[in-house]
C-alpha cells in the first residue's frame, strides 16, 4: 500500500507543479463536482485503481495542503517529512504569507511549520486505531494509509442511517415519540430535514431536549449541513 501511495502523492504534485492545473486543484477543494472530473481524468491518464483515487480525493479536499505542497517538488518531499522546518526555511517571506496570511508577524515562522507539518504528515484517510479514538502508535506519515476515507464514509452512513429519522417523511406529532424510542435502544439518534425545513427540525429538536431517557438527559450533540443530503441534528442521551 506505500508504493500506491508514494505514486498517488507523486500524481498529486504534479498537478502543483504545473500552474495551469494549481487553480483547478485549489477549486477541487469546495467543488465536489470539479473535484470528481479531475478523479476521472486522472484515473484514465495513469490508470489508477480504487485505492490510489480514494488518496488522491483526500488530499484533493484540503485546499490547505496545496498551498504547502505547491512549493514542493517531488524529490523533495521525504526530506521535508522527516525536517519540516527547512521547508519554511527555503520559503520567501510573501510565498510563508501566501501559507499563513492572517498571523501576525512574529509569530508567521511558527504558523508556517504548523501548516507544513500538517500537510506533509497529517492523517488524511483514518486508521482503525483513530476510528476507534486509541492513541496511534504508528505515525501518521503510516497510518493515513490504512483505510479509503470513501471506505469510512460510506461505513459511518450505513450504521447513522439506522438511527436516522427524515423528519419529513413522519407525521410531525410522531417524530418525538419515534426519536425517544430510538434514543431508548441506541442512546443515539440523528433527524434529518432539508433546509426549507430547517425550523421544524430545530423545534422538534428543542422539544426533546432535556426529555428523560431512563436516567439520562436528551440534549443535543452537533448539527451539520450537507448540501446532499440537508441539515442533520444529532441527539445523544447522557
Amino acid at each position: 500500500m506505500d508504493v500506491k501511495a508514494e505514486h498517488a502523492d507523486s500524481i498529486y504534485l504534479k498537478l502543483l507543479a504545473d500552474p495551469k492545473t494549481v487553480k483547478l486543484v485549489e477549486a477541487s477543494a469546495t467543488r465536489d463536482d470539479l473535484r470528481q472530473k479531475v478523479l476521472n481524468t486522472l484515473t484514465e491518464k495513469f490508470s489508477l485503481d480504487d485505492y490510489s483515487i480514494s488518496h488522491i480525493d483526500a488530499l484533493l479536499r484540503y485546499a490547505s495542503h496545496c498551498k504547502v505542497l505547491k512549493h514542493i517538488k517531488n524529490d523533495e518531499l521525504f526530506v521535508f517529512r522527516i525536517v519540516p522546518e527547512m521547508f519554511v526555511m527555503r520559503l520567501s517571506e510573501d510565498e510563508k504569507r501566501g501559507i499563513a496570511p492572517e498571523s501576525l508577524p512574529e509569530n508567521l515562522d511558527r504558523d508556517v511549520l504548523v501548516r507544513a507539518q500538517d500537510a506533509l504528515e497529517m492523517c488524511l484517510d483514518g486508521c482503525p486505531m483513530c476510528l476507534h479514538i486509541i492513541f496511534c502508535e504508528m505515525s501518521a506519515f503510516l497510518s493515513k494509509y490504512m483505510l479509503s476515507r470513501r471506505l469510512v464514509e460510506t461505513a459511518y452512513k450505513i450504521v447513522r442511517d439506522r438511527l436516522l429519522i427524515d423528519i419529513t417523511k413522519v407525521h410531525p406529532e410522531k417524530v418525538s415519540g419515534e426519536a425517544l424510542k430510538i434514543l431508548e435502544l441506541n442512546a443515539v439518534v440523528y433527524l434529518k430535514a432539508s433546509p426549507s425545513e430547517f425550523q421544524n427540525l430545530l423545534k422538534i429538536s428543542y422539544n426533546l431536549l432535556g426529555q428523560p431517557v431512563g436516567k439520562l438527559k436528551v440534549y443535543i450533540k452537533n448539527i451539520s449541513f450537507d448540501w446532499r443530503e440537508g441539515f442533520i441534528v444529532k441527539m445523544e442521551a447522557n
